[in-house]
């Protein structure tokens, strides 16, 4: 899709989330997407069209060089659904859910990520952790900014100001508190210089 104009970024749980107006290629309409979006073929108008001629077997299987993909979609509905899963509590557990055609079907699942820019050194990661996996909400990232969003959704703004009171008050070192709270020292280090969970001190 071919890029407009840019468009307000919007705050979602203290991350800025970047916005565009994009032209389809396809169907020749406007439409508001996430800034990832310049990697999508289509606004999804061609989505149905690529489904009908999808085979029914994929031929994508733990068994075979495209097995990849299929294990993070194995993977996505089961963090979601399998209460028995490590990570349950962070996804199924608080109510995430998989957007139904995802779940249903592997084919329209995989025809959304190579048309969204999946390549086999990314991760599917959810704009807005707080909404479900599906279509609008998900984009293909690399594991070191999947793992420092991670890190950062399993802080607080409270948690944020005890890592500032331990480093500046106590002298703690940020190592220490690193492993204190379960998170890399970059995340640590971007709280302590306001880079995350900023702090806005007004006159």
């Amino acid at each position: 899709m071919r890029l407009i104009k840019k468009i307000q970024p919007e705050k979602i749980k203290n991350n800025w989330q970047y916005y565009g107006l994009f032209l389809c290629e396809y169907c020749n309409k406007e439409v508001k997407k996430h800034m990832s979006a310049v990697k999508q073929k289509s606004c999804g108008c061609m989505h149905d069209k690529l489904v009908q001629k999808a085979k029914i077997k994929h031929g994508d299987s733990f068994k075979n060089d495209n097995k990849r993909l299929y294990r993070i979609w194995i993977h996505v509905k089961s963090r979601c659904s399998n209460s028995n899963e490590k990570c349950y509590k962070n996804y199924g557990g608080k109510g995430i859910k998989v957007y139904e055609q995802w779940k249903e079907n592997y084919i329209i699942f995989k025809i959304w990520a190579l048309a969204n820019g999946y390549k086999d050194h990314l991760t599917i990661d959810r704009i807005d952790s707080d909404k479900d996996y599906c279509p609008t909400n998900c984009k293909w990232v690399t594991k070191a900014i999947n793992s420092r969003r991670t890190n950062r959704n399993k802080l607080s703004i409270k948690k944020a100001r005890q890592i500032r009171s331990l480093y500046f008050n106590i002298k703690i070192t940020q190592s220490l508190i690193s492993r204190i709270f379960k998170t890399s020292r970059r995340h640590i280090w971007d709280i302590l210089h306001n880079k995350q969970w900023i702090e806005y001190h007004g006159n």
